[in-house]
């Protein structure tokens, strides 16, 4: 009997076997012969990234193989610049300006991969704060970019990212965080400013909302919120206002809780589905007994807010039982002042489901909420009924969730 030998598949079965395998698997492959190197160039090369180790190997396969690049699809760019130890001893003029040099041929390097690859759907940069991008985005355009992430502190100016923009008008997710010293500019610019009509996934500038064109069905997106005292926040808020937002996950995150900013959302975006707050400085309790009340005047304009959360850092200060039971007399008046909520969040870490026939309840996974909730049940203090009926009902909703039953609530339905 003859048997086929691996050569012998089909080639689609060759390419489903080589998607199976791990990428030291792939590199062995690509070297076996022709046909596996052409089967596994594509998979190979799907996903690559440029550091400061591969730079040059990787340019160099890029510039002279034009099927690898062609296979190209996610782009990553993660340098982190570091002064060789022949350096470390000289002044600081002089290790500003070896990182200058480096900077300036690392980017050069990357301009140039990054012109051989056509194809690129999502491109990533990484890169520490600082590091000025605006070659790449002057002299290279991907026309099925979907997706462009830059980590935060990346440098980059408005006259470069908005034309970038424009000549990308299909891209769908979009993560921009413009460093501190160019924001002044953002702010003045003059600049025609691109409608992207196709984004689902954002994370940029308040002062970069207008990137968002209307009718544009958000899945999430987070704003990094400052306050600038030239513009009001009806102003910036407008451009959010005209998305499909009624199931978007909404996150304005700042050094601080602004209730005015709560009350301009509430004013000028009251269809808003799903709201957080988060506060990227140490909690404060001053701060947060402010929201927790502005936020009870607040909620009651939304028309169909189901989600709404205050995070950040964790409040230590107090008890956990303590600081529970203040979570749920908040989360008690938020529910009468809106009727629509049914998911609540602390800075504590509590987290609260309203579940029909039972009311407020807590994240009943974490072992200090489990505790709280057993013993109010068990008690006169929680506005429950029976312990076997609470327990129905908390099955009913984990499986309408598709939740494990962790806590075999089904079990003890029946012993009761």
């Amino acid at each position: 009997m003859q048997y086929a030998s691996f050569a012998d598949l089909p080639t689609e079965l060759l390419i489903a076997i080589i998607q199976q395998v791990p990428r030291s698997t792939l590199l062995s492959l690509y070297r076996v012969s022709r046909r596996c190197k052409d089967a596994t160039m594509p998979i190979l090369y799907r996903s690559v990234e440029m550091t400061g180790k591969n730079v040059l190997t990787l340019f160099t396969t890029l510039d002279s193989n034009e099927c690898a690049a062609d296979a190209v699809r996610t782009f990553m760019i993660s340098f982190a610049i570091w002064l060789p130890s022949p350096y470390t001893g000289l002044d600081e003029l002089t290790q500003h300006a070896v990182m200058t040099d480096e900077q300036s041929f690392w980017r050069d390097l990357a301009v140039y991969a990054l012109q051989k690859t056509k194809k690129v759907t999502q491109l990533r940069i990484v890169v520490p704060s600082g590091f000025d991008i605006d070659t790449i985005l002057e002299l290279c355009s991907f026309p099925e970019l979907a997706a462009l992430e830059c980590s935060p502190g990346t440098y980059f100016s408005a006259s470069k990212i908005y034309p970038f923009l424009s000549r990308h008008p299909e891209i769908k997710e979009l993560y921009l965080a413009v460093h501190k010293q160019r924001a002044n500019e953002f702010l003045t610019i003059s600049l025609p400013i691109p409608s992207l009509s196709s984004l689902t996934n954002v994370a940029i500038n308040d002062f970069m909302l207008r990137l968002i064109g209307p009718a544009v069905r958000l899945s999430n997106a987070n704003i990094y919120w400052e306050r600038h005292e030239s513009v009001d926040f009806g102003d910036r808020l407008k451009y959010l206002a005209l998305a499909r937002t009624l199931g978007t996950n909404v996150t304005f995150t700042s050094d601080g809780w602004d209730v005015a900013l709560l009350g301009a959302i509430a004013n000028h975006h009251p269809h808003i589905g799903k709201l957080t707050f988060f506060k990227t400085t140490a909690f404060d309790a001053t701060d947060d007994t402010v929201m927790r009340a502005s936020a009870a005047q607040f909620l009651s304009r939304f028309k169909s807010i189901s989600h709404f959360a205050l995070s950040g850092r964790r409040n230590r200060m107090s008890p956990m039982d303590a600081a529970i039971s203040r979570d749920f007399e908040t989360v008690i008046q938020w529910g009468q002042r809106c009727t629509t909520l049914k998911r609540c969040v602390f800075p504590s870490g509590t987290s609260w489901h309203h579940i029909k026939d039972i009311g407020w309840v807590p994240n009943l996974s974490d072992a200090a909420q489990l505790k709280w909730f057993c013993e109010k049940t068990e008690s006169s203090t929680y506005p429950a009924p029976s312990s076997s009926y609470t327990c129905s009902a908390l099955f009913a909703f984990g499986v309408s969730r598709g939740q494990v039953d962790y806590l075999h609530l089904k079990e003890i339905t029946r012993g009761a």
